[in-house]
C-alpha cells in the first residue's frame, strides 16, 4: 500500500512539474529554413543578422578600402575583404559594380563571385524567414532593427517581407506613449513610437520608409497623418505616402501600360493628352435624356412588332459602348426575345475595340501629371462615366484610377464624399471603394450608412471599403449578401469572405446553387463570424498576400524521356526546400496553405494532396487525365483534363463538370476569381468561358493550329500572358489579342508573371526555369533534371 502511495505521489509530482515547465513552441517552417541555412534562431542572433547587414557610416567609408584589398598580394587580405563585402549584402552592390569597371581581370572575377553570393543570400529566403520569426515573437528591438535594414532589403519581394513584418509589429497591442504629429496632439492609436522620430528625420529616405510603413498599417485614425505627407517637398516621400494608401503595384502597372495605351488610342484617332481623354469619356457619359432613350430602346427589344424590335436592335448596336450598361441587365429578362436580342447587340458591339478603348483612356488619366495641377477635372469625369463603363474590367480600371488620383493631394476631392449620396448606384459604389482605400475617419460614417443601401453592389463596395481600413463593421452585411445578391456578385462576396477568413473559412460555396444552397452557405459563414469575430486578423484583407519568394516546379519525368516525375520547391538560391518522387507523370503542383502539395498525376488519372513525406492525405479520380489543379479560396478543388473542367468539394462532391467536346483539347486552364475559366487549347486558342453554362466569353487565336504545348495566365485589366512552344514565345496580349510585350525563349510553354513585373517561364526543350525582365534579359535560371511541366511562384 505504501509503495502504491509512493508511486502515485511521484506521478502527481511529475504532472505538476511538467505543467510548470514552459510550453515548447512548435518549430515553424521559417525556423526550419533558418536552421537549414545554418543560422541560429534565437532573438539576439536574428537581430544581429539584420544589424550586421545594415551599414553604418563607418562601414560605408571602409567600402573602398575593402574593395582595394581584393587586389592584395596576400590571400588572407583578399579573403577577409571578400567576406566583409559579402556580409554587407546589397549595401555593397553599388560600390562593387562601380569598381568592376576599372579593375584588373582577377579582381573583376572576385567581384563577380561576391555579387553572386550577395544575390544568393538575398533570394535564399533567409531575410523573409528571419523577419517573420521576429514579428511573430514580437521580439524587443525587432522594429528598430528591421526598419533600419529596410533600405538594404534589395529585391521587391524581400522588401515586402520586411515591410509586412514591420506592419505586424506596428499593429501590436497599444504602446505606452501616445504619439502626436507636428504638435496636433492626436493619438496615433498604438502605432510603434519609433515611427514618430523617423517621420521627423532629416533624411528623406527614412521619412519615406516611415510614412510607407505607417500607411500600410494605418486605420481610420492614422490616415490623416499619412495624407499630410502628400504635400512634402521631397518627391520620394510624397510617392511613398501615395503608395502606402493606394498600393504600389497599381501605379506601376498603369505606368507600364502608358506607352502601349497611348499608341493604341492613336490608332483610333484619340489623343493621349488630358483634354482629349476627358472629351472621349464625356462622349461616353450619357445625359438623363439619353439614358431614358436607351431604356426605351431596350424595352422595345421585346415588342410584339418585328419592325420595332428590329429597329431597336439596330439603334442599340449603332449606339455602341454607351448602350452596354443598359443591355447587360436585359440578358436576365424573363422575355426570351428581349434577352436573345440583347445578347446579339452586345456581341456586335464588342466585336470592335470595345472596352479596350475606354480602359486605355482611364489608365492614362491616372498617370502622374507633368505639373502638380489638381486632379479634380479627371475625378469629376470618371465619377460621371462609371455608371456607363463597358464591363466589369473597365469599372475596375475606373476604381483604380480614382484611387490613384485621390493620393495626389492631402485633401480629398469633396466630389467623392458627395458621391456617397449620388442617385446612381455605380457612383455610390465607386466612392465607397475609393474612400475605403484612401479616406480618413471623416468618411467612416458615410460608408457605414451605405451598408443599408438598397443596391446590393453598393453594400458590397461599402463593406469592402471598410475592411480596407481594418474596420469589420461590414462583415455581417457581406454574409447577408450571400443570400440577397444577384448571381453576378456572389463570387466577389465569397472571394472577399474567403480572403478575410483564410484557412479557417467554411468549405461550403454557392457555386450555381439556388436559394437553399445560398441559405446553407450563409449559415456556415454566420457560424464562422460568431466563432472568430473577436480575434479577426483584418490585416489579412488589408495587406493581401505577401510572396515568400519560393518557386514550385513539377517535372513530368525525372530525366528527359525516362519515367518517374517529381515535384520540388526552391528559393532563388537554387537550394531545394523539399522534393517528392511522383512516378505517375505529374503535370501540375500547388503548395497549399497547410504545407501540403496538390498534384495532378496525369498518367495515374488522379489528383492527390500529399504531405512533404509523400503520404496521400486526399485523392480524387476525375474523368480523364488531369493536366491542371487549383485549390480555390473556398476549399474546393478545380481540375482540368484534356476535355473537361470540373470543381469538387473536399468531400468529393462534384460542383460542376463542363465537357468542351472532342475538338477542344485543353493544354492549360485556371479558374478566375469571377468564376470564369481561362484555358488554352492545343490549337493555340485562348478561351475564357463560364464553366456552369459552357458559354464562351472570349476567344483569341494566339498561335497556329500546330498542336504544340502552350499555356495562358490571366492578368489584371483583361490581359493574358501566353507561352507557345511552336513559336518559342512568351507574350502579353490584351483582350482583343493585340501583342503588348513579347520575348523569345527556346521551347517555352509555361509562364507566370511575378510580383516584381518579371516573367518566370519553363522550357521543355532546354529543361530550364528562367526569369526574364521586361527587356527580355535573363535575371535568373535553373536547369531541371526532367522536363518542367508547371512552374508557380509563392
Amino acid at each position: 500500500m505504501r509503495r502504491l502511495l509512493f508511486v502515485l505521489s511521484l506521478v502527481v509530482l511529475l504532472v505538476i512539474w511538467r505543467t510548470l515547465l514552459p510550453a515548447q513552441a512548435p518549430v515553424s517552417e521559417d525556423e526550419q529554413l533558418l536552421k537549414a541555412a545554418r543560422l541560429p534562431t534565437d532573438d539576439k542572433s536574428l537581430l544581429q543578422f539584420f544589424r550586421f547587414r545594415t551599414p553604418n557610416k563607418q562601414d560605408l567609408e571602409r567600402m573602398a578600402e575593402w574593395i582595394a584589398r581584393l587586389n592584395s598580394d596576400k590571400f588572407k587580405d583578399r579573403e577577409e575583404a571578400a567576406q566583409e563585402l559579402t556580409l554587407r549584402g546589397p549595401a555593397a552592390v553599388a560600390s562593387l559594380r562601380e569598381a568592376v569597371k576599372d579593375s584588373p581581370l582577377e579582381v573583376r572575377r572576385r567581384i563577380d563571385t561576391i555579387l553572386k553570393s550577395i544575390e544568393t543570400a538575398q533570394f535564399g529566403g533567409t531575410v523573409g524567414a528571419a523577419a517573420r520569426v521576429l514579428a511573430v515573437r514580437q521580439a524587443p528591438g525587432a522594429f528598430e532593427a528591421l526598419f533600419d535594414f529596410l533600405p538594404q532589403a534589395g529585391e521587391e519581394w524581400a522588401e515586402e517581407e520586411v515591410i509586412a513584418s514591420l506592419v505586424q509589429l506596428a499593429l501590436a497591442p497599444p504602446h505606452p506613449q501616445p504619439l502626436s504629429q507636428k504638435g496636433e496632439g492626436k493619438n496615433w492609436g498604438g502605432v510603434h513610437p519609433f515611427l514618430e522620430a523617423a517621420l521627423k528625420d532629416k533624411s528623406a529616405l527614412r521619412r519615406a520608409w516611415a510614412v510607407y510603413v505607417l500607411g500600410r498599417s494605418a486605420s481610420w485614425d492614422q490616415r490623416h497623418i499619412v495624407r499630410q505627407f502628400l504635400s512634402e517637398a521631397d518627391d520620394l516621400v510624397r510617392r511613398r505616402a501615395a503608395e502606402a494608401l493606394a498600393g504600389k503595384r497599381a501605379a506601376a502597372q498603369f505606368a507600364e501600360r502608358a506607352e502601349a495605351d497611348a499608341a493604341f488610342l492613336k490608332t483610333h484617332n484619340i489623343g493621349a493628352d488630358e483634354p482629349a481623354l476627358l472629351a472621349f469619356l464625356r462622349k461616353r457619359t450619357l445625359s438623363e435624356h439619353d439614358q431614358h432613350r436607351l431604356e426605351q430602346l431596350v424595352r422595345e427589344l421585346g415588342s410584339p412588332s418585328f419592325s420595332v424590335r428590329d429597329r431597336a436592335s439596330r439603334l442599340l448596336t449603332k449606339e455602341g459602348s454607351p448602350a452596354i450598361a443598359f443591355l447587360k441587365p436585359a440578358l436576365l429578362d424573363a422575355d426570351l426575345e428581349t434577352s436573345r436580342r440583347a445578347a446579339r447587340c452586345l456581341e456586335e458591339i464588342r466585336r470592335g475595340p470595345g472596352a479596350a478603348l475606354p480602359a486605355a483612356a482611364v489608365r492614362l488619366l491616372a498617370q502622374p501629371p507633368r505639373s502638380r495641377e489638381h486632379p479634380s477635372a479627371a475625378v469629376r469625369v470618371l465619377l460621371a462615366y462609371v455608371p456607363f463603363a463597358d464591363d466589369d474590367a473597365v469599372e475596375d480600371e475606373v476604381f483604380a484610377a480614382l484611387t490613384q488620383l485621390s493620393v495626389r493631394e492631402p485633401a480629398l476631392d469633396p466630389l467623392l464624399h458627395e458621391a456617397l449620396r449620388d442617385p446612381m448606384p455605380a457612383r455610390r459604389a465607386a466612392a465607397a471603394h475609393v474612400l475605403g482605400r484612401v479616406g480618413t475617419k471623416d468618411h467612416r460614417a458615410g460608408l457605414q450608412q451605405l451598408l443599408d443601401d438598397p443596391a446590393e453592389v453598393v453594400r458590397l463596395r461599402a463593406a469592402q471599403g471598410l475592411l480596407s481600413a481594418r474596420d469589420p463593421a461590414g462583415v455581417p452585411k457581406l454574409i447577408a449578401l450571400v443570400e440577397e445578391a444577384p448571381p453576378q456578385l456572389v463570387w466577389q462576396i465569397e472571394e472577399t469572405l474567403y480572403r478575410l477568413a483564410g484557412p479557417k473559412a467554411p468549405t461550403e460555396t454557392v457555386g450555381g446553387g439556388g436559394p437553399d444552397k445560398r441559405q446553407l452557405v450563409a449559415t456556415a459563414w454566420t457560424a464562422w463570424w460568431t466563432a472568430h469575430s473577436s480575434r479577426l486578423d483584418l490585416s489579412r484583407y488589408a495587406e493581401g498576400d505577401v510572396p515568400l519568394g519560393l518557386i514550385t516546379v513539377c517535372e513530368y519525368d525525372s530525366a528527359q524521356g525516362q519515367a518517374g516525375g517529381q515535384a520540388w520547391e526552391a528559393g532563388r538560391d537554387g537550394k531545394t526546400r523539399w522534393k517528392l518522387s511522383l512516378p505517375q507523370g505529374p503535370m501540375d503542383a500547388q503548395v497549399l496553405p497547410n504545407g501540403r502539395v496538390l498534384i495532378a498525376e496525369s498518367n495515374g488519372r488522379r489528383v492527390t494532396e500529399r504531405d512533404l513525406a509523400g503520404e496521400i492525405k486526399w485523392e480524387y479520380r476525375p474523368p480523364g487525365n488531369p493536366i491542371a489543379v487549383q485549390r480555390l479560396p473556398n476549399g474546393n478543388t478545380f481540375i482540368a483534363t484534356y476535355n473537361n473542367v470540373l470543381e469538387v468539394t473536399p468531400d468529393q462532391k462534384q460542383v460542376y463538370l463542363s465537357n468542351r467536346g472532342p475538338n477542344f483539347y485543353i493544354f492549360s486552364a485556371r479558374k478566375l476569381r469571377n468564376g470564369n475559366v481561362v484555358a488554352m487549347t492545343a490549337q493555340g486558342m485562348v478561351v475564357e468561358f463560364d464553366p456552369i453554362t459552357n458559354k464562351d466569353i472570349r476567344t483569341i487565336q494566339v498561335a497556329g493550329a500546330t498542336g504544340n504545348w502552350c499555356s495562358v495566365e490571366a492578368l489584371p485589366g483583361g490581359r493574358y500572358l501566353v507561352a507557345t512552344m511552336s513559336t518559342s514565345e512568351v507574350k502579353e496580349i490584351d483582350a482583343q489579342g493585340a501583342t503588348l510585350w513579347t520575348a523569345n525563349i527556346p521551347g517555352v510553354f509555361r509562364a507566370t508573371r511575378l510580383p516584381n513585373g518579371n516573367t518566370l517561364a519553363a522550357s521543355m526543350t532546354t529543361r530550364q526555369i528562367v526569369e526574364i525582365d521586361k527587356t527580355g534579359q535573363r535575371r535568373w535560371e535553373k536547369t531541371c533534371e526532367g522536363r518542367p511541366w508547371s512552374v508557380r511562384y509563392r
